[in-house]
């Protein structure tokens, strides 16, 4: 063979081996590729539900088909409130609805656990925390008037809560109705180990020892602020009272929300929708959440009471509006006051001993995205 054929032959089997592996490379990303979809497609996202009119808000889009109309199977997985972080944990949930509140006093037990938790994207405002009193009891629920300045709003709520010595009163560890009683406590110089009674229970738990007259007083939420009312219960102070609060979102860990960032947008996406569709018609669109609360809350809204209890909440109808309202620095909600707000009250108590880092906290980049794309898609 000349050394002209020789060259030839080299550079042709040459060529060949490169075309061989640009094949091998082309059918293995295939692979890869329909690997990925297949997962993907079997996914089942548990999405876990605490019995709340606002928390079981999801439930609509599953009665309007719109989780498969968008390529996703969800499972809803019935949660307690104060179990939401252990279910996290232990990996019974994939996702859910919490509130900063009760996410940063959780957090360093369930990453100990080896799952670490994210708060991925604020979704909206819950106003409904409240101190409820006995109406009988002789305790004066605190009535603060406009143009009051801050001096005069900490003195009175001091006041109010100074009422609190002596008394018997549950909360539910680890949550912002903890949270509510602690602060004010502390606005009335009032030591919480030595001052008062503190009685650890689930929300259910305490509603019930405050219907029987076994405790004095309770940190609740909406649900469990309506039904104290029908039985002669009263606030004594609420969250707007002291500035706090509650901004709820999804959760999830950072395992799940490297892996599956699109279904979790899909889901938000879908939140802002149902949002939309709830307020085109509250009273008889509530009949989807009041439905699956049948058995499961601890009262019972009527459509009318239920458009009452929507407007304890701030919702924002899209990405944009929620990032207008959790990233900017001049909003009421911005994040990082309620995020150190939080922080500074946990390590204040001794609940926690290091903040909760802000990298737990995904919203910016999450809301940034979804307000680019707000359709989704390519």
């Amino acid at each position: 063979m000349t050394r002209q054929g020789g060259n030839y032959a080299r550079s042709l089997a040459g060529r060949t081996k490169w075309v061989v592996l640009v094949l091998v490379l082309v059918i293995a990303v295939v692979i890869g590729a329909v690997l990925a979809t297949r997962q993907h497609a079997g996914l089942t996202i548990r999405y876990g539900i605490t019995p709340y009119q606002d928390t079981a808000l999801p439930v609509v889009a599953q009665s309007m088909d719109w989780y498969s109309a968008e390529g996703l199977k969800v499972e809803f997985v019935p949660l307690a409130w104060g179990d939401l972080m252990l279910a996290l944990a232990s990996g019974s949930v994939d996702v859910s609805i919490y509130t900063i509140n009760a996410f940063q006093p959780a957090y360093a037990s369930t990453a100990s656990s080896g799952t670490k938790p994210v708060f991925y994207c604020p979704l909206y405002v819950f106003k409904g925390t409240a101190i409820m009193v006995h109406e009988n009891s002789g305790i004066k629920p605190l009535h603060l008037q406009p143009g009051e300045s801050p001096a005069e709003r900490s003195q009175q709520v001091a006041e109010a809560a100074a009422q609190l010595r002596g008394k018997r009163i549950a909360v539910t560890q680890g949550t912002e109705f903890e949270q509510i009683v602690l602060t004010a406590l502390s606005l009335a110089g009032l030591n919480s180990r030595k001052d008062v009674t503190l009685i650890h229970a689930s929300p259910d738990d305490a509603l019930a020892a405050f219907l029987s007259g076994n405790i004095d007083a309770f940190g609740a939420g909406l649900t469990e602020r309506i039904e104290a009312r029908r039985h002669g219960g009263t606030e004594l102070i609420t969250a707007a009272d002291i500035g706090q609060p509650s901004i709820d979102g999804i959760v999830t860990t950072e395992r799940f929300a490297h892996d599956h960032a699109p279904e979790l947008d899909k889901l938000i996406r879908i939140w802002y929708r149902t949002i939309g569709f709830m307020e085109s018609d509250l009273t008889g669109n509530s009949r989807y959440v009041l439905n699956y609360l049948t058995g499961k809350a601890s009262t019972r809204y009527t459509p009318e009471q239920y458009s009452i209890a929507w407007t304890f909440n701030v919702y924002p109808k899209d990405a944009s509006g929620a990032y207008e309202l959790f990233e900017n620095p001049t909003s009421a909600y911005y994040w990082k006051t309620a995020w150190k707000q939080t922080n500074d009250f946990l390590i204040g108590q001794h609940k926690i001993s290091l903040p909760v880092a802000e990298s737990n906290y995904w919203g910016g980049a999450v809301l940034t995205r979804l307000k680019q794309n707000p359709a989704g898609g390519k």
